[in-house]
Order: structure tokens, then C-alpha cells, then sequence
């Protein structure tokens, strides 16, 4: 079907339509990778950088159970234990948000991890009190003898505890890598579906504009030589053109009459 056997109207709604449908996939694709951005931006908020403070803590306070129970080994002041026991309950409250974070995204390789480090706790801090007790109740020598190992034990956590810190450090900067990719491919959409409604915009106008001057054109020739007294004329206007309704009066006129045919 030609333009120009179209109903003007028409024209304009099927114009103003396609520049619609491009806005709206620029809108759908938007909305897509913004909803990535989210869930990426809500991941590293709710659990990469919470849980990356909670490894913190957790580290802290294994040196601080380490510290307390060396303390009371070295002055026999047993109050020094009730710390220590305070200490050893948020190691374990943080190891248990860890085991329940896991086991939500079903991890089970993490839960196993965090089971293990929490079985090696206990047995640090066990250790830890048995060596302060022997400290206390058989002397430095006996107590000696325990220290070496409640150490190497402390140092071997510590290790274990710094790599959750860092795993949940790698996952922050992963996700953060994706969501700045996400943003940039929003830019990139809109860029591009932009120009595209722009250049679309640009050739409907043009398209419409010559579809709606050409025949106006082609009556105002046909006037211009009509006054000039020739009577008798040959349009290239194609027959079955819609006029301008203010044309349509005159063009019917010019056919009716029998001074225009049409190609």
C-alpha cells in the first residue's frame, strides 16, 4: 500500500505509534537492567558488607578470648574467664549468622566451612581453659607445655576466620563490578534507542511532510498554468491520492470538469 492512498490521519497515528513502541522498549529494557542494579546494590547492602563487619567481630573476639585466657593464665585472676566466656558467645552468635545466611542460599559447602570453624572453636577455647586451669592449679611448667598448642591452635582460626572475611570482601567487589555494568548498559540503551527515535522521527517527518506537499503542489502547478490558459492537463499526482481536506473541493472539481486526469 502507498503512503499516499493512506488517510492523513492515519498517517500521523502510525508515525506517532512506531515512535511510541521505540519509547516503550527503551522503558522495558530500562527497567530490566535497573532491576539487576537493585538486586545487586540490595545484595552487597543486606548481606557482602553485614556479613564482611560479622567476620570482623568474629576475629576480634577469638583474639580477645586468647588474650583473656592468656591473662588469667599469667595472673591467675579467674575473672578474667567470664570475659573470655562473653568473648567465645559472640564468636558463636557470628559463626551462626554466618551457618544461617548459608543455609538459606543453600550452601552447603559453606555451611560445611562454617561448621568446621565453629568444631575448631570449641575446641580452641576447651583448650584455652584447660591451660589457664593447669596454669593455676600445676604451675608455669605444666602450663607451658599446653601454651604452644592453644596458640598454633588460635593462629590456624585466625587464618580460617580472615578467609570467610575475605570471600565475603570478593563477593562485595563482584557484585559491585556487576552493578556498575548494568548501569553502563542502561546508559548504552538509552543512548542508542534515543538516536534511533530521533533518526525515526526525523524520516516519518520528512516522509509525511513530502506525502502531504506533494499533491498541494501538483494543484497549485495546475492553477499556475490553468492561468495561464491551458485547459487541458496530465498530473503525476497518482490517481487514488487523499488531499488535504481543504484540497479536496478543488481537486474534485479539476477531475469532475474534465481538466485533470491523473496517471
Amino acid at each position: 500500500m502507498r503512503l499516499s492512498g493512506i488517510r492523513l490521519g492515519l498517517r500521523f497515528s502510525l508515525a506517532f505509534g512506531l515512535v511510541a513502541l521505540i519509547m516503550l522498549a527503551v522503558v522495558a529494557a530500562t527497567l530490566v537492567n535497573l532491576r539487576s542494579v537493585r538486586q545487586n546494590a540490595e545484595h552487597v547492602k543486606n548481606e557482602s558488607l553485614p556479613f564482611t563487619v560479622i567476620a570482623d567481630n568474629i576475629s576480634l573476639n577469638v583474639v580477645q578470648v586468647q588474650q583473656w585466657l592468656t591473662d588469667v593464665s599469667a595472673t591467675h585472676d579467674t575473672g578474667g574467664l567470664a570475659e573470655a566466656d562473653r568473648a567465645a558467645g559472640r564468636v558463636s552468635d557470628g559463626l551462626g549468622r554466618f551457618r544461617e545466611m548459608f543455609s538459606k542460599e543453600n550452601d552447603i559447602k559453606g555451611v560445611a566451612e562454617i561448621d568446621e570453624i565453629a568444631s575448631r572453636f570449641e575446641r580452641f577455647y576447651s583448650s584455652g581453659k584447660e591451660m589457664a586451669d593447669t596454669y593455676i592449679s600445676s604451675g608455669i611448667e605444666e602450663g607451658n607445655a599446653l601454651m604452644e598448642g592453644f596458640d598454633a591452635a588460635s593462629a590456624s582460626l585466625m587464618e580460617s576466620v580472615t578467609g570467610l572475611r575475605g570471600s565475603q570482601i570478593r563477593e562485595a567487589g563482584l557484585m559491585t563490578e556487576e552493578l556498575l555494568s548494568s548501569i553502563s548498559t542502561v546508559n548504552r540503551v538509552l543512548v542508542s534507542m534515543t538516536a534511533a527515535a530521533i533518526v525515526l522521527c526525523v524520516v516519518l517527518v520528512t516522509t509525511l511532510a513530502g506525502s502531504i506537499t506533494k499533491p498541494v503542489d501538483g494543484l497549485m502547478k495546475i492553477a499556475e498554468k490553468m492561468a495561464d490558459g491551458t485547459l487541458m492537463l496530465r498530473s503525476k499526482v497518482p490517481a487514488g491520492t487523499r488531499y488535504p481536506r481543504s484540497c479536496i473541493p478543488w481537486a474534485a472539481w479539476l477531475q469532475g470538469s474534465g481538466t485533470l486526469w491523473q496517471t
